[in-house]
């Protein structure tokens, strides 16, 4: 029979800052020699892209096309803490643990795009979990479980039901001879903070025309900027390089706003329907020093005889739930398992085990 282990954390979304609480599930039925049991806590950041670059031939003036890969990756957190050591007797154990997260850590993102043209291939990762791992004796004589985690880009991400601060703008209508004939007020916003990659937003844009021109129209289009920073080892480059891609996802536009009237529309950006742009559909937002993803809705109100008027509504996206968390399923043997004590940084108080923190961990019941 062989030893089993489990891992289980209190939620599947955090924001940096946040502590985790859970538990390491251990059941014991083979006797092991001295062993250490461990909580790993990791998260990591990656980048890959395809560039073309020109290599010089044997003769002067010759040059050829070539594609190149530049890639990176780079720890975010590495932590490696001991719960438990020593013999570990035949039986079923739970040891409770916390920990809290670094702040401003970069919210978990996934991307993989392959293009037949190579030099337009490109990925990003951030990615989070915690691993529990039981070592005894050699390094590879061990057992671990992982529990991946979602972290948000920011703490907006929680509160997305608020809605934002509206944005304004205004300008002129003039005639050839710069005589002002007028001006264009411009309000828009959007019901929530945050959005997720399969949410139907709702813009908000208010027009308020107090020349004496019509207003023709305006146009939408909500942008994605994706910033990678990576090396290629293969060609020895020391230094990081930059690679900027710059999306439409979607785009909408609409009639204007008659002389001295007002006017209002309800913009729908329905981000599902984006799901297939380059493969990629919408990432969430991401502040990774290797990877990094923003949106914009870019607004443009189109003014006879001046400038267009043009708005700029940053949009978050936040990561899709954690459906990995969602459905575990606790092993059979869960509500055997003995409460062990443990010491140091992830060591819980009894208090805390009788909350409700620990209420939705099995294994753990608060106290009546």
């Amino acid at each position: 029979m062989a030893n089993e282990i489990d891992v289980r954390l209190d939620r599947g979304e955090y924001v940096g800052g946040d502590t985790l609480y859970g538990s390491v599930y251990l059941r014991i039925q083979q006797q092991l020699s001295s062993s250490t049991l461990k909580l790993v806590i990791r998260g990591l950041h990656t980048c890959k892209y395809g560039y073309k670059y020109l290599e010089q031939g044997e003769e002067e003036g010759d040059f050829t096309s070539r594609v190149g890969q530049r890639n990176m990756i780079k720890d975010i957190i590495k932590q490696e803490i001991v719960i438990g050591e020593g013999l570990f007797p035949i039986g079923c154990y739970a040891y409770p643990f916390k920990y809290q997260l670094p702040h401003s850590l970069p919210g978990s993102f996934v991307v993989q795009y392959e293009d037949m043209d190579s030099s337009k291939s490109w990925e990003g990762v951030v990615q989070y979990s915690v691993s529990a791992v039981l070592t005894s004796g050699s390094p590879h004589n061990k057992i671990s479980k992982e529990s991946r985690m979602v972290v948000y880009d920011s703490i907006e991400c929680r509160s997305s039901e608020a809605a934002p601060q509206p944005l304004m703008a205004h300008g002129s209508v003039r005639t050839f001879f710069c005589l002002t004939r007028g001006t264009v007020n411009v309000t828009c916003s959007l019901q929530h903070t945050a959005f997720t990659p399969s949410s139907k937003i709702i813009l908000s844009l208010k027009i308020k025309n107090d020349s004496s021109v019509d207003v023709s129209g305006y146009t939408v289009n909500l942008l994605r900027v994706v910033k990678l920073q990576a090396l290629d080892r293969m060609r020895d480059e020391e230094e990081l390089s930059t690679h900027n891609i710059l999306t439409t996802v979607l785009e909408s536009e609409g009639r204007g706003c008659p002389h001295n009237n007002n006017i209002s529309h309800d913009v729908e950006l329905n981000l599902t329907a984006a799901q297939n742009i380059q493969s990629v559909g919408v990432p969430p937002n991401t502040s990774s020093s290797l990877v990094k993803c923003n949106y914009v809705i870019d607004v443009n109100v189109h003014v006879p005889w001046g400038p267009d008027i043009e708005l700029r509504q940053p949009l978050l996206i936040k990561a899709a739930d954690n459906d990995n968390w969602k459905s575990w399923t606790p092993p059979s043997w869960i509500e055997q398992c003995v409460k062990a004590r443990t010491s140091g940084i992830t060591s819980v108080s009894d208090n805390l085990l009788n909350s409700q923190i620990f209420s939705g961990i099995p294994g753990f019941r608060p106290e009546l």
